[in-house]
């Protein structure tokens, strides 16, 4: 690595890392290691919820994805993540205020249902941290990752996360110049067989064709509101439900504007090889520019760092608050050490990190994202529903693999082992005659104004409608002033004659 890719490199590193000491004090109790003093305002949330949603695998993966599967793949993710965070902002975020100030999923799972599924919510929880592949924590066990996040708490991830976020927003725009400047001819020619497959979207609207069934379920998995363990960690920081949802719109706009630009770069990179092989995109103009290595290896230590230390700080907190119940923060330092060694030791061993993400999805989405979309919205049954549709789910997905409908149908058994839990979970509940229900938990106070206000708005975008004039809303739109049109007469008259003087060679040009 030259001088000065190794000077980029290190000062990365060096920031991170001196952020994250400086925010390691003043932490009292497991309470604050957990979410802080909730008064993290709502861009800081906003970073670090964006700094934990893109991985490199996000970054890496999509762009792979353009070049072998094209729009396919990516048009149903794209728009499925920005429907489940605006699904968030706006009918997920108003039910929070009566959780808010809990640690985790577990915890709130566990006051509804008992001890045994919050000891179960736990250790799926924490099965989602060992998705992180070798790469993620070779790099950085043993420098920055373990040190604070074991001693800062999540005040350190969240500041070093607003660096990270900081960092990729700025660096990933100039990889798009860097690379939309190495062409030679200004305009992008793509390969036919590769344009074929980046615009080949027939059959993907219509029901009779299997694109259109892959495309459908890759959306919905994608639109299914993530309260994964920590983005769910990162709504308990909020102040308030409103916080909660403009961070997740703003998250949204900022989500489509990157997936959009990762997809732009990835088209670029295939137009000008159209047989790179989709592991080493950036490899073949790594070299292109000095300094240019520097800035691709900081930003996916960017997004490294960002993914493993919500991970670890996460799981030390399910871990440590939901399962040992212990409350010194003595063994917080220690857990997240021992998580830490425990994930590299595994990462060792992890060969195909996108098979083993969606795994674990498979099990976190069905088993613990239902029941707890289902609880925050009011609805609470008993322990023995809970497991009814659990036992369903899993068996659905341990079905799935006997008889390999994967290679089959080419999608994983999370949408319907999703339905299925419930069913069963529903069904079983009703069935059986279980304490509970849609009216067990009173209906906070921020859902009743949010839906007094929307009925308000209804009314009146009706009374618009029905009143609507289109010939007072043009006399509306004219100038308070008659100068104004003077004023416009005189543009357009030095505009016409300054092009007069205009040498025609000029104007050829």
């Amino acid at each position: 690595m030259p001088n000065i890719d190794l000077l980029i490199f290190t000062s990365f590193l060096a920031i991170n890392l001196l952020v994250g000491i400086l925010n390691i004090k003043n932490i009292k109790n497991i309470r604050e290691y957990a979410i802080g003093t909730r008064n993290f305002s709502t861009g800081t949330i906003v970073a670090t919820l964006i700094a934990t949603w893109i991985g490199t695998s996000t970054f890496l993966i999509d762009n792979s994805r353009i070049y072998t599967d094209g729009l396919l793949y990516l048009l149903p993710s794209i728009f499925g993540s920005v429907v489940s965070w605006l699904l968030i902002s706006d009918f997920i975020a108003p039910h929070f205020e009566s959780f808010l100030g809990s640690l985790s999923a577990a915890e709130i799972i566990g006051e509804a249902y008992g001890n045994k599924v919050r000891i179960l919510t736990s250790i799926v929880s924490i099965l989602i941290f060992f998705n992180i592949s070798n790469f993620y924590i070779y790099l950085c066990i043993a420098t920055i990752i373990i040190s604070y996040s074991a001693f800062g708490g999540v005040k350190s991830v969240t500041f070093t996360e607003a660096v990270q976020f900081f960092t990729y927003s700025v660096i990933i725009p100039v990889i798009g110049i860097v690379v939309w400047n190495i062409f030679s001819d200004p305009h992008i020619v793509i390969d036919s067989n590769v344009q074929t497959r980046l615009t080949d979207l027939q059959g993907l609207f219509h029901y009779t064709s299997p694109k259109f069934w892959i495309s459908l379920n890759i959306f919905i998995y994608f639109a299914i509101p993530s309260v994964g363990p920590s983005i769910f960690q990162r709504i308990l920081m909020a102040k308030d439900t409103r916080q909660i949802s403009r961070t997740f719109f703003i998250s949204a706009v900022i989500c489509l504007y990157l997936s959009v630009l990762f997809t732009w770069i990835a088209i670029l990179l295939v137009s000008q090889d159209p047989v790179v092989n989709t592991n080493e995109l950036f490899l073949r103009i790594i070299k292109s520019y000095i300094g240019f290595k520097g800035l691709i290896v900081g930003i996916i230590m960017a997004m490294i760092i960002a993914s493993t230390n919500s991970y670890i700080n996460v799981t030390v907190v399910t871990f440590t608050n939901d399962i040992i119940k212990k409350a010194s923060l003595n063994y917080n330092y220690i857990n997240a050490i021992t998580i830490g060694l425990i994930g590299f030791i595994i990462s060792l061993y992890t060969k195909d990190l996108i098979n083993l993400f969606l795994l674990l999805t498979s099990i976190y989405l069905p088993l613990i994202t239902l029941p707890l979309i289902l609880l925050i919205y009011g609805f609470k049954s008993s322990a023995k529903s809970f497991f009814i549709g659990m036992i369903a789910a899993i068996l659905t997905i341990i079905l799935w693999q006997i008889f390999s409908l994967r290679a089959v149908l080419g999608i994983y058994p999370i949408l319907l082992a999703t339905i299925v839990n419930l069913l069963f979970f529903l069904g079983s509940h009703y069935i059986l005659k279980q304490p509970g229900g849609f009216s067990s938990l009173k209906e906070p106070l921020a859902v009743k104004i949010i839906r007094q206000e929307r009925e308000r708005k209804g009314l009146t975008l009706f009374r618009d409608l029905k009143n609507f004039n289109i010939f007072k809303y043009w006399e509306s739109t004219l100038p308070n002033q008659e100068i104004t049109y003077s004023y416009v007469g005189i543009f357009i008259l030095i505009s016409r004659c300054s092009h007069l003087y205009i040498p025609p060679h000029q104007v050829a040009e």
